[in-house]
């Protein structure tokens, strides 16, 4: 059985087409939710580890995960429930365009498909998982605003190249970029990842109150360890000290 084991969880994933990744431990990690702001939608939950780690810090959230791989849903599902936060989880077996819009949600987070046109896996969950084409993908980014509150906000963890796409697209749809995270490799390489997040405008706090922030951090040293930025981010989440 592959797992990896979080302090607070563990997570399995034998029959999931992508394993644990540092994209969604970032993502879990930098995600900051207010006392007021309780539903929480994660899109496209694979494993599940995002909704866990979500779960694991806020403890007044109740998160809906949402995932279209049966694969990664049976997965997800055996890790909600072998949790202490089980009653505060649920999946739903679903694409975010099929999702009911009945019940909106304070905060929106996804680790997206952002393989946008590029090589195809030849592996189909892989694929599903990985890629996506640039209509489908903006598609995708929309459906999940759809989902999302008037005074929501809404978490993405994307290449930079691709975060400056939908930085556009967002600002174009009416959504300000509040908080920007600029992830690098270690100090030789320049950031491969951004975690960046979205409010409404017309909803947003005057500028000079909220201004928009924005941070650099490194993920590892140039001799491969843990970097002290990653540390303070997100060591207490593992179960082994780094």
């Amino acid at each position: 059985m592959s797992k990896f084991d979080f302090r607070d969880f563990s997570i399995v994933q034998t029959n999931s087409p992508l394993k644990v990744g540092t994209d969604a431990i970032l993502l879990g990690a930098s995600v900051a939710i207010t006392e007021d702001a309780t539903r929480v939608l994660d899109v496209g939950t694979g494993t599940g580890v995002i909704a866990l780690i979500l779960a694991s810090r806020f403890q007044h959230i109740h998160v809906t995960a949402v995932e279209p791989n049966e694969s990664a849903f049976l997965d997800a599902s055996f890790n909600f429930l072998n949790t202490k936060f089980s009653e505060r989880l649920n999946i739903l077996h679903s694409t975010v365009q099929d999702l009911a819009q009945s019940a909106l949600f304070d905060v929106v987070v996804s680790n997206p498909p952002y393989f946008i046109d590029d090589l195809k896996s030849n592996n189909p969950d892989k694929k599903q998982a990985k890629h996506i084409d640039e209509m489908a993908f903006y598609d995708f980014i929309d459906a999940c605003l759809l989902q999302l509150k008037e005074t929501g906000t809404f978490w993405l963890v994307l290449p930079k190249d691709i975060a400056d796409k939908v930085c556009d697209h967002l600002a174009q749809k009416g959504m300000k970029l509040f908080k920007r995270i600029r992830f690098h490799s270690n100090s030789n390489k320049p950031d491969i990842r951004w975690v960046v997040a979205f409010s409404k405008k017309e909803n947003s706090a005057d500028e000079q109150n909220v201004p928009f922030s924005e941070k650099v951090l490194h993920i590892r040293n140039t001799d491969g360890s843990f970097h002290q930025d990653y540390i303070d981010l997100a060591a207490y989440l593992h179960a082994k000290k780094l």
